[in-house]
């Protein structure tokens, strides 16, 4: 509860307060004349005042539609705006008055807040294309975790099924069976190369081939049928790795 109070204090109630003591301040102290200038100098003092604590409340925000990286950027941005905007006020207001016509101190301010404003769009365009594409590619990368599982989990199988026949399967590089091979294959599959809708197609295929292969080397009465179904299944793994280094050498490209 303290810190909600803090953070509507700090986004909301300070701002507020800030802004009609501005306001009175400036009303109290100006001339009974009071000329363009301070309009403009107090139209510009209470808008720079919005956009720090603006972005004093887009800091504190926890939305996830903005970036930390934007937050800081924009941050920056704002208070070097503000700060030159400022510095700009006080030449002019306190020496250029009569040697430069107010149409151009104005003409001055305008231009630093359009680059300001322009700079800050650019910013927020590039931060929510990155948001998109971070956000795509941990999809991708959940895809090929739920993927490498779901085969980790058959090569599980792969191997019971070996014990339950008293068989084994050994090669050089000590993989226990077939579909181990391909498991190890998975795992390590970039995240990029499931940009192509087609591949995750593919890959789904591949598991629930496996799965079907894994019930025909089960359902094996003989070692004789043992053997041809995993000659089958070794084939097909084969098969599989070779489309997948095919995907990830296109997927470079």
């Amino acid at each position: 509860m303290a810190n909600k109070g803090i953070g509507l204090n700090t986004s909301l109630v300070m701002p507020i307060v800030v802004i009609i003591a501005t306001i009175v301040i400036c009303l109290l102290l100006k001339s009974e004349e009071p000329t363009t200038l301070y309009w403009v100098n107090f139209g510009f003092g209470i808008f720079w005042e919005l956009i720090f604590f603006g972005w004093m409340a887009l800091s504190r925000s926890d939305t996830s539609a903005v970036s930390s990286v934007f937050k800081a950027v924009s941050g920056g941005m704002s208070l070097y705006y503000i700060s030159i905007s400022f510095i700009v006020m006080l030449i002019y207001t306190l020496g250029l008055t009569e040697h430069v016509e107010l149409k151009w101190y104005i003409c001055i301010q305008f231009a630093l807040t359009l680059i300001w404003y322009v700079l800050g769009s650019l910013a927020a365009h590039y931060d929510n294309s990155f948001s998109a594409k971070q956000e795509k590619l941990d999809e991708l990368r959940f895809v090929v975790t739920l993927n490498a599982s779901k085969v980790s989990q058959l090569a599980t199988r792969c191997s019971q099924i070996y014990a339950a026949h008293n068989m084994g399967y050994k090669t050089e590089a000590n993989i226990k069976n077939p579909i181990e091979r391909l498991s190890q294959k998975i795992k390590f599959l970039s995240p990029n190369v499931l940009q192509n809708a087609t591949v995750a197609t593919q890959l789904n295929l591949m598991i629930d081939t496996c799965d079907e292969l894994l019930d025909k080397l089960d359902s094996a009465e003989n070692d004789d049928s043992f053997k041809r179904a995993e000659e089958k299944l070794d084939n097909f793994v084969k098969t599989s790795i070779a489309d997948i280094d095919f995907l990830k050498s296109t997927a470079r490209r």
